[in-house]
């Protein structure tokens, strides 16, 4: 059981799955903190989804996005903070990580394409080799 987690949501609809994955294996005095990096780097990738419909690409969606993410979290008996960060996102979710002393980082897994993967373009992969502490990954 962890008590300072780190979570990574982009937006995906995974998202749901990838925190209560985070909230699974949290202590109940525990601190999730949940971060949403947005990237301009990584947008030959695709944008961020959130659901079928919405797109997470500007300030006021993620924010928006943190804020419904933090309320879910308090309501399971959790503490939440929510950040936006904005950068490449291996090096900035290393960064907020380590100045946090996060125990642990939960992400999700995006699915790539033939093409990314012949190009070995992953950020899960780059993510866990920058981290500075374990990484789970919700891969469903």
């Amino acid at each position: 059981m962890f008590s300072n987690i780190l979570v990574s949501v982009i937006g995906s609809a995974q998202c749901e799955r990838v925190l209560n994955l985070a909230v699974n294996i949290c202590k109940p005095s525990s601190i999730i903190n949940i971060v949403c990096v947005l990237d301009s780097s990584h947008s030959d990738c695709g944008d961020f989804e959130c659901g079928e419909d919405t797109t997470v690409t500007d300030l006021q969606s993620a924010n928006s996005l943190i804020s419904n993410f933090c309320t879910w979290v308090t309501c399971k008996g959790f503490q939440s903070v929510g950040k936006v960060l904005n950068g490449d996102i291996v090096s900035e979710l290393s960064k907020h990580a380590t100045s946090l002393g996060s125990e642990i980082i939960v992400m999700g897994h995006q699915h790539m394409t033939l093409l990314e993967r012949w190009f070995g373009v992953s950020l899960t992969a780059d993510m866990l080799e920058a981290a500075p502490c374990p990484v789970l990954v919700e891969v469903r």
